[in-house]
């Protein structure tokens, strides 16, 4: 059959096929229209849609047709806000999640990548009147993509509320003890209250000021282990009576 003739068939198929959605470019002869998709998406408010051109050349279908693609304006498009929140604030003071299936884009890498896969399958259907397969072939293309790139918005959503919640669980953990931290923590503390020295002024005064067992347990300077000068001498507490009273004090405190 004449390449012309099978081009003018191919049209009234498609005509009959999409009565609305297909737009001829030039009638004289027929070579170049327009078909528009409407993409099936779980979108309850915005209308997403694609435009193929076709273009025949002369001794098509034994050649590809040329292709081009297009992401027409969508009177909606101008009411979505780009994002996962709402701005405007709601009756309880919280952000309200709009539904991520309203911001999908496309790119133009994206058309790109479809119109590079139409091309292929178009060369697979070389000889035989092919639009009707290319139209169904970028339908299935386009909404798959579109599934993708919900996906990804949504699981980027859900990474993201991970951290928020991550963080602000972290609020309410304290630091883990261990150890190293812990001694780290009382070499701190004894310094910056001065233990040490405390201890040393206290060794001073029970040794150097020869108090008697009985001061010493008085004014609370004495360790257990500790042995008593009394009087110039050094006395074993095993041995004093005094110091008994002293150790029996320290162990009722």
């Amino acid at each position: 059959m004449d390449p012309l003739e099978e081009q003018i068939q191919e049209i009234e198929v498609l005509q009959s096929i999409y009565p609305d959605e297909l737009t001829l470019i030039n009638e004289d002869p027929t070579t170049k229209f327009s078909i528009l998709i409407n993409l099936d998406t779980t979108s309850k408010t915005r209308h997403y849609r694609i435009l193929i051109t076709i273009e025949y050349p002369s001794e098509y279908p034994n050649e590809i047709p040329l292709i081009s693609l297009e992401i027409p304006q969508d009177d909606s498009d101008d009411e979505e806000e780009e994002g996962g929140y709402d701005s405007d604030d709601s009756d309880d003071g919280e952000e309200k999640l709009i539904d991520f299936a309203e911001t999908i884009e496309f790119t133009r890498d994206d058309l790109s990548s479809l119109k590079a896969s139409l091309v292929e399958f178009s060369e697979e259907q070389i000889g035989i009147p092919m639009v009707f397969s290319l139209v169904s072939q970028l339908k299935e293309d386009i909404e798959l993509k579109w599934q993708e790139k919900l996906q990804l918005k949504t699981n980027q959503y859900e990474l993201k509320q991970l951290e928020i919640e991550k963080i602000e669980q972290q609020k309410f953990q304290g630091t883990k003890l261990t150890p190293e931290n812990f001694n780290e923590w009382r070499l701190k503390f004894r310094k910056e209250m001065k233990i040490d020295n405390l201890y040393q002024l206290k060794f001073d005064k029970m040794h150097n000021g020869k108090l008697s067992g009985k001061q010493i347990f008085e004014q609370g300077l004495a360790n257990e282990t500790d042995d008593v000068e009394v009087e110039g001498e050094v006395v074993d507490n095993d041995d004093d009576e005094e110091v008994e009273e002293v150790k029996n004090g320290i162990n009722q405190l």
